[in-house]
């Protein structure tokens, strides 16, 4: 028999409060303003690959948005419907993103940018929608498959 490794239970200081605050909207939390400040960060990267000035960095603030928005799809259903854009967008940003490592330079074509804003509109629709623990279900989706990495503390 495999001992397994102890894992302490979480104990709530306010459990009703915890339960409330994971049926509320993204946008009720803290007035909207983590998830406005994601929406920016998001359209700076698309923003500064479209206007020539991409890097590396903004191609992966990029690829987390189409993590993000598959992880949302499939672990809360939120986005059904939308399934060819998400699918269509991450494509997109693969290749802008496979050609730029090998170029230098992180460009869209025209038909790349059209499914990569479609994406970013989709995962705006999704953020708005959702509440706190389907968020939380989905980055812990990401997770276990190995697509999220939280950003270190700047």
């Amino acid at each position: 028999m495999k001992k397994k490794k102890y894992r302490p239970k979480i104990v709530l200081a306010d459990p009703v409060g915890y339960v409330l605050e994971g049926m509320s909207t993204l946008a009720s939390v803290e007035g909207g303003a983590q998830l406005r400040r994601l929406k920016l960060r998001n359209y700076a990267a698309l923003g500064a690959i479209r206007a020539g000035e991409g890097n590396l960095s903004h191609a992966t603030s990029l690829i987390s948005v189409a993590d993000v928005s598959e992880a949302m799809l499939s672990a809360t259903q939120l986005g059904q419907g939308f399934e060819s854009s998400i699918i269509a967008g991450r494509a997109a940003i693969n290749s802008m993103t496979q050609r730029g490592e090998r170029t230098e330079r992180y460009l869209f074509t025209g038909l790349e940018l059209t499914a990569a804003t479609e994406l970013m509109e989709v995962l705006d629709a999704q953020l708005d929608r959702c509440t706190v623990s389907e968020l939380g279900l989905a980055l812990t989706a990401l997770r276990k498959r190995g697509g999220y990495r939280p950003r270190a503390a700047p």
